[in-house]
């Protein structure tokens, strides 16, 4: 959730006005934050066909393995030896080495360092770009392959994954159809996720079977396994199946062997690129919402149907002093538009955006106002929750007596019970603890938060 903080003076008739020009003026377009027509989520590439850079984990002064492949920093393969043990796979990263290119060389990730993990199943973490812009990668450690180690077996292996790569690019083209087709509103697409999915196309095709061409061939007249055969994916069946079964044993036959094993693939085709899938699925544009507004500890009461937030102060409070935190979801921006607390009357602007590419969606954002009246702050439990054998059981909330009523499997040691409380108030106490959201208490008492 992202938290917009603000300590702001003014008078009422010249922010009321310039709130008014403010809406008026609104741009209609979609505006980029980098201006660049290029993928990726995080730098901008002297090519325009990878992520980069989603860095190289260090341990010390040395890689902690070899890199076998990184399909353009959407997944890291890293190398351990054959038939290794299975402590080989677990490493501690250090850092992470974003090299020296200027757009890439200040970016960042939320996975936490100097800690042990266990390499032999893929990972995710995210990379923050220095301007914010957010994506995710996978990393992990698959059996190095060589010409030396190579067996028919492997060569089969790969053959016979040739349906499994046929319906994943059956079905990139047909994702990346679809967001072409929709219109940019709220709920739909992300536009820039169908240019993510081709690059993500790409370096599958590039790093599954990438092999040099004969003499007299040009670059899309083979070795391209995503673009170059676009026709064929997207058409699927028994056909273009095996047209890629002929098209991986030539790329044995050329090479000798595959740099990225059969078992890396599958983990790959079956596990990871299924969540880019996800992604473009579940992060769609959002819509306009404020999610919470706290102003000098008060909590705000939110009517979404006037795009209103009632905050309630306390008389004998200087307004000069209080800060205003608005609170929305991930895809969302809220900037301050008009307006101050000693007013009693702010406005906010809530744009969607798109976290990974940077696109702002202006033209679909929306003002919401925000109210401060003189009273007792509205402290409300909205939601009181308890998960017993899987199930979670809601509570009964009495306004008017201040109880919550919730009734409990036969059995359940109600002197260890973890609640999940939503409110409007700055904190709950329970038993006279405060209460973080973890922890358990004895409501054998049945004492209210």
């Amino acid at each position: 959730m992202k938290k917009t903080t603000q300590n702001v003076r003014g008078s009422l008739r010249r922010v009321l006005t310039m709130l008014l020009a403010l809406v008026m003026t609104l741009s209609l377009t979609v505006q980029a934050f980098a201006g660049t027509s290029r993928w990726p989520a995080t730098g901008v590439a002297s090519s325009d066909r990878y992520m980069d850079n989603t860095g190289t984990f260090y341990n010390g002064d040395t890689s902690i393995a070899p890199k076998i492949s990184d399909f353009g920093g959407f997944i890291n393969v890293y190398g351990v030896p054959k038939d290794s043990a299975a402590d080989a796979y677990v490493m501690v990263p250090t850092s992470v080495n974003f090299g020296a290119l200027l757009d890439s060389k200040n970016n960042k990730t939320d996975l936490e360092l100097e800690k042990p993990y266990d390499f032999s199943k893929p990972f995710r973490y995210n990379i923050i770009a220095e301007d914010g812009r957010t994506f995710f990668t996978y990393a992990f450690a698959s059996e190095i392959a060589s010409k030396d180690t190579w067996t028919a077996a492997d060569t089969q292996e790969l053959v016979d994954m040739a349906e499994l790569f046929v319906n994943t690019y059956h079905q990139l083209y047909l994702t990346i159809d679809k967001i072409n087709a929709s219109r940019t509103e709220i709920g739909t697409y992300h536009p820039a996720n169908a240019d993510m999915l081709s690059t993500l196309g790409y370096w599958l095709g590039v790093r599954t079977a990438y092999f040099d061409l004969d003499a007299g061939e040009t670059g899309m007249n083979g070795n391209r396994l995503f673009d170059s055969y676009e026709a064929k994916w997207r058409a699927g069946g028994a056909e273009a199946v095996q047209f890629m079964r002929e098209y991986l044993q030539r790329y044995i036959t050329k090479k000798g062997y595959s740099q990225v094993s059969p078992t890396a693939l599958r983990i790959i085709y079956e596990q990871i690129v299924p969540e880019y899938l996800s992604y473009v699925e579940q992060n769609r544009i959002k819509e306009p919402v404020i999610d919470r507004v706290t102003i000098g500890g008060s909590v705000g009461r939110i009517n979404t149907d006037t795009r209103t937030v009632t905050v309630k102060l306390p008389e004998n409070v200087d307004p000069s002093k209080l800060t205003v935190e608005v609170e929305v979801g991930p895809g969302l921006t809220a900037s301050s538009v008009a307006g101050s607390v000693t007013d009693g009357i702010l406005a906010y602007q809530v744009t969607p955006y798109d976290p990974a590419y940077g696109t702002r969606y202006s033209a679909l954002g929306a003002t919401w106002r925000i109210v401060i009246e003189t009273g007792v702050p509205d402290n409300l439990v909205t939601s009181f929750a308890v998960t017993t054998a899987g199930v979670t059981r809601y509570g009964k909330i009495g306004e008017t007596n201040k109880t919550i009523s919730l009734n409990l499997p036969k059995g359940t040691d109600l002197r260890a019970i973890t609640p999940v409380v939503t409110h409007t108030g700055t904190e709950v106490k329970i038993n006279g603890e405060s209460f973080t959201g973890s922890g358990s208490f004895d409501f054998t008492n049945s004492e209210r938060p």
